[in-house]
């Protein structure tokens, strides 16, 4: 009996010597990885101070970071803890270089994630997924070639950290390293929770700055591959669940949903909130559509918050219906087409994302198309980009110029230093379009632009000009010196911004010559706002001007009410089907009711937003806006504030759950519009089934 209880003590007593063995020859791994860690958090700090310059107050979430850096290090290192005792105590290099390996792939990953917020401005997440070979490739390219050289410092300072965590332990004794390593750590922890604000905020550069990029990738990983796959059954909230909107003659428009089979089809009606500032003409009116690439309200427009570089687009406004509060209702490209002409949910990663797998759906296109309209979408770009291609077609868009179509006496925008442009500059495309359509086609029309030079690398033809107009309209701006300097670390950010203005002021001008001008109708938006130029809130990068300019107007307005990308079509088919006789479905399944034309500043809507592919984290409702489950309340200029209210919270939780429920239904069943009323003569409704409960 003693003998068996001696040998427990011993074997015991050997298990403890194994493992602070072992423990011993892993402390001097781990301070390595830690050490680089807090050498790529360093490094991150000091070269988006120079590029960017860390908003005031950032620096303070910056050290926040080291507290989530040295998290990473222990979750890393609890991974791999039982895979190295084991092999340490049999084959102890095997041990050692398995940890190596992986502290390595960890730091390359998590310094190529900094790299990319230093480019962008963003953390790269869900949207890395959503993205195709040749998508990833476009982008990668825009951001310059990648340089092997830039990683060789990294594998150097890895040996000497290595090297000093060494020497340290061996100088002082392992458990007084250990101690120390552990109060000076539960220290720097306890000052940064101090010195830290921990409640939640409103820039979203802070999020970003604290940020560990590689955990931040990881979890966005984890919740694309294995995200929340409850499917509830259908509720009577899809009959009742109504969406009101609110135009200036205070008519209330109501969703009123008609099948359970899908979850978005309503009872389209009347929502015509535009007719009223136009002289009506006999003929349809031809529709052009400008969407800016990332043109951001923060840098266009009256009240810019980093002052307005777009002066003929604000000269503009004065002579338009322009609308302050206005919403993109994705953060990236890839959301402007279903959105602004389907009005249409976003899947997983996007609408577009489906490719050939989009559900059937009716869109401003395939109405006017079934009209009689004709239907043009120019792009400088590859227009298989995001699946671009793909929606326009099965929308039965009548023509595609894009960049194989320009031919000879047409110059591509500027190469960077890897020889990468994303296509024709915006002068070119307007003046492709100018020559393609010099004798109007004798229909009306629908003229689609999708813009490219407000795009990494950021560079344009006799770019200096606009360098030098930057330099004169900010010498006129009402900033500081300190501000002007932050300014100017982006200047060709500015001066792309101030080159897309031109193009369309020499586009509007060229195309008053046009006998059809008259009867047109211009609509100029932002497809989402320019992230590399730092986002000031977190509903910001959704924050674009929206512009209703045209000879026809007989009024004009400034408008402060919130109104989407998802209200567009609603309200253009609303206003052709009210004053020129467009025949429209009876039932559609847009996803928001229409704009909204109220002067003063109001939200009647509720949305949800995506600010990157994969990520379906914002919902608008009202005066409330939700960002990954924090809750803001929203007033004019779209200025948010953290806000408490359980209740309010939990109402926007339901409606935004609900929200997502129909999205995957639609998706996932091919139930977003019946193909049986996918021709706008046809408009009986669908058989309802019965859902009651037995």
């Amino acid at each position: 009996m003693e003998t068996n209880t001696k040998k427990k003590e011993t074997s015991k007593l050997e298990l403890r010597k194994k493992l602070s063995e072992t423990l011993e020859t892993l402390f001097p791994l781990m301070l390595t990885f830690l050490g680089l860690l807090f050498l790529t958090r360093i490094y991150e700090i000091i070269v988006e101070s120079i590029m960017h310059g860390i908003h005031k107050g950032g620096f303070w979430y910056e050290l926040k970071g080291f507290y989530y850096d040295t998290m990473l290090m222990l979750a890393v290192t609890g991974i791999l803890l039982i895979p190295y005792f084991v092999f340490y105590n049999i084959i102890p290099k095997v041990a050692k270089w398995i940890y190596l390996v992986s502290m390595i792939i960890v730091l390359l990953v998590n310094y190529g994630l900094v790299g990319y917020f230093l480019q962008s401005n963003l953390l790269l997440g869900t949207d890395l997924f959503g993205y195709s070979k040749e998508d990833i490739t476009h982008t990668v390219g825009a951001s310059g070639a990648f340089n092997i050289l830039s990683i060789l410092p990294f594998f150097v300072l890895a040996g000497l950290a290595y090297y000093i965590s060494t020497k340290f332990t061996k100088l002082v004794k392992y458990e007084r390293a250990k101690n120390i390593t552990v109060v000076l750590s539960v220290v720097i922890l306890f000052f940064i929770e101090i010195l830290v604000d921990t409640s939640v905020h409103k820039d979203e550069m802070y999020g970003n700055y604290e940020n560990n990029k590689f955990s931040y990738f990881i979890g966005a990983a984890y919740n694309h591959y294995f995200p929340d796959r409850t499917d509830n059954l259908y509720n009577e909230f899809y009959y009742t669940d109504n969406q009101d909107l609110i135009n200036e003659t205070g008519k209330d428009f109501q969703f009123k949903f008609v099948s359970a089979d899908y979850p978005f089809l309503h009872e389209e009606q009347d929502r015509d909130v535009l007719g009223n500032f136009f002289k009506i003409g006999k003929e349809k009116p031809n529709l052009v559509f400008i969407v800016e690439e990332s043109l951001g309200r923060g840098y266009s427009g009256p009240d810019a918050l980093q002052g307005s570089f777009t002066p003929f687009l604000d000269s503009l406004m004065d002579h338009s219906i322009y609308f302050e509060n206005f919403l993109s209702s994705a953060g990236r490209t890839f959301g402007f087409l279903p959105s602004i002409f389907a009005s249409a949910p976003f899947a997983t990663d996007g609408f577009l994302d489906l490719g050939a797998k989009m559900p059937n759906h009716m869109s401003m296109i395939n109405i006017l198309e079934q009209n009689g309209y004709f239907s043009s979408f120019y792009y400088g770009g590859d227009p298989h980009f995001d699946n671009m291609d793909i929606f326009l077609h099965r929308n039965n868009i009548d023509r595609i110029i894009s960049e194989k179509d320009f031919g000879r006496g047409y110059s591509k925008l500027p190469s960077n230093s890897g020889g990468f442009t994303w296509g024709y500059g915006d002068k070119e495309l307007f003046r492709k379009m100018l020559e393609v359509n010099e004798k109007p086609v004798n229909k009306p029309r629908l003229d689609i632009f999708m813009t490219v030079a407000n795009h990494s690398p950021f560079m344009v033809p006799n770019q200096k000009y606009y360098l030098s107009l930057f330099d004169k309209m900010l010498a006129a701006m009402p900033f500081d010196a300190n501000q002007k300097d932050e300014f100017r670390k982006y200047a060709n950010n500015y001066s792309t911004v101030l080159y897309a203005d031109d193009a369309i002021r020499q586009f509007i001008n060229a195309y008053k010559n046009r006998p059809d001008y008259d009867n047109t109708i211009f609509i100029i938006t932002g497809d989402h706002r320019m992230p590399e130029i730092p986002i000031i809130t977190k509903i910001d990068r959704y924050h674009v001007p929206f512009i209703i300019f045209s000879p026809m107007l007989k009024r004009t307005k400034r408008v402060k009410a919130v109104s989407t990308h998802l209200d567009v079509t609603p309200s253009i088919l609303g206003f052709l089907s009210h004053n020129y006789g467009v025949a429209i479905p009876k039932y559609s399944s847009w996803v928001s009711p229409g704009i909204d034309t109220f002067e003063k500043f109001r939200n009647v809507h509720s949305v949800a937003l995506m600010p990157v592919k994969g990520t379906l984290s914002d919902y608008l409702d009202k005066d409330y806006f939700e960002d990954e489950g924090h809750l803001f309340k929203m007033s004019d200029q779209l200025n948010i504030d953290p806000y408490t209210d359980e209740q309010r919270q939990k109402e926007l939780d339901t409606k935004f759950s609900e929200y997502k429920e129909k999205n995957k239904i639609a998706i996932r069943r091919n139930a977003l519009f019946p193909d049986s009323l996918m021709r706008i003569n046809i408009a009986a409704p669908p058989v309802k089934k019965n859902t009651s409960k037995k």
